[in-house]
């Protein structure tokens, strides 16, 4: 197999059919359709993925061992061009779809010794909806239950990684959205002691949140991203206001602590001026949690493909993924999640951004030396 070929034609392909986050239906299909062909046990349909799109290959070997688990993410983003909706691969998931195609491929050709091996072509990594994202409807239905090991990758901007480097563990921060309404007591401006100001309780909720602290030495804020209040007369004391906070922690420990203290400073805030506060934790993004011996032997992985001088530390950034859910959702779940350099210019969710596409083979080669090194081939 010629892997540069493969993932290219891959990539080629599946770039020029972006899709928003459940709704990939050309892509389910072509992906399904491809792993049929490599002799994976295929899997689609609300019942494996949790929607009506995503796919779960399954390869199993010759003798009996652990489940690993490759995901890749699926969905493009929308954007308006010109004054046109559009839809752009702008994150890079149809790399990291062809990269793991090519991979199974490659390790169809060469056959597991042991083991298993479970591909998961993810929906909806870019959506939060309140029937949660990719990653934890993926969860719910089941498709991680047998899974000892699961690994993750990404395409780094060239800011971060270069072509010929790879990192053994990209941390994404955790991040969630707060928001609260503060109710407070319409009245007259004329007579403002006969009401409660909820423009007032929100001031005072905010100037509490922006007096929380937690560990100064890990990374994080909270800060208000949205406010409002009722429309009503100029005259008239508002009853209705609301607040949204962003919260961000490269923890999910100091993220907790965030998240409680949030909480607690808006409601106290709120009733310093008699106001209350109904509070919904909208959505969020669980940090990263990777197990040491798994991202060492990345790191091993990364340095055969590239050699030493291909292997970066690892990056840390406050961008968010939702692979992380399925370590939240099995605590038993072993992770690690490589970064990928490219060359790439212009920065992820950019429409314009792009990559040296031939720098997606040195991705199938991690990841195939990975499989080989947890379950092994038997043509090797």
């Amino acid at each position: 197999m010629n892997i540069k070929n493969s993932v290219v034609e891959f990539y080629t392909n599946l770039h020029k059919m972006p899709e928003l986050g459940f709704e990939e239906i050309k892509t389910t299909a072509y992906i399904a359709k491809l792993l049929q062909q490599f002799g994976y046990v295929v899997q689609t349909g609300k019942q494996a993925t949790g929607a009506q799109t995503g796919v779960i290959g399954i390869l199993r070997g010759a003798e009996p061992g652990p489940v690993l688990a490759i995901r890749a993410d699926i969905d493009a983003l929308p954007y308006v061009i010109e004054g046109k909706p559009c839809v752009i691969h702008a994150c890079g998931h149809d790399a990291n779809m062809s990269i793991v195609l090519a991979l199974a491929k490659f390790a169809a050709e060469q056959k597991i010794k042991k083991g298993t091996l479970k591909l998961i072509f993810q929906p909806a990594e870019e959506v939060a909806s309140k029937n949660g994202s990719g990653s934890q409807r993926m969860a719910r239905a089941g498709a991680i239950d047998d899974v000892d090991i699961l690994l993750g990758l990404h395409l780094r901007p060239l800011q971060e990684a270069g072509k010929g480097q790879a990192s053994p563990a990209l941390w994404h921060g955790a991040g969630y959205t707060i928001a609260a309404d503060i109710k407070g007591k319409t009245a007259h401006g004329a007579r403002p002691h006969l009401g409660i100001n909820a423009i007032d309780g929100a001031a005072a909720a905010i100037m509490a949140v922006n007096s929380i602290r937690v560990d100064p030495g890990v990374s994080s804020s909270v800060k208000v991203t949205q406010i409002s209040a009722a429309e009503s007369a100029v005259n008239t004391v508002p009853n209705i206001a609301h607040i949204v906070f962003d919260l961000r922690a490269q923890t999910n420990e100091v993220m907790e602590e965030l998240m409680n203290k949030t909480i607690q400073a808006i409601e106290n805030g709120a009733a310093t001026v008699g106001a209350k506060s109904n509070i919904t934790l909208q959505e969020g993004f669980a940090g990263a949690d990777y197990d040491a011996k798994l991202t060492k032997q990345m790191k091993d992985a990364i340095i055969e493909v590239l050699g030493e001088g291909g292997l970066l530390d690892p990056i840390v950034t406050t961008g968010v993924d939702d692979f992380h859910f399925y370590k939240q959702h099995k605590k038993s779940l072993k992770t690690a999640f490589m970064g990928l350099g490219c060359n790439m210019k212009e920065g992820l969710h950019n429409p314009q951004m792009s990559f040296d596409i031939e720098s997606l083979a040195d991705g199938v080669q991690i990841m195939n030396t990975m499989v080989n090194k947890i379950l092994g081939f038997i043509n090797k």
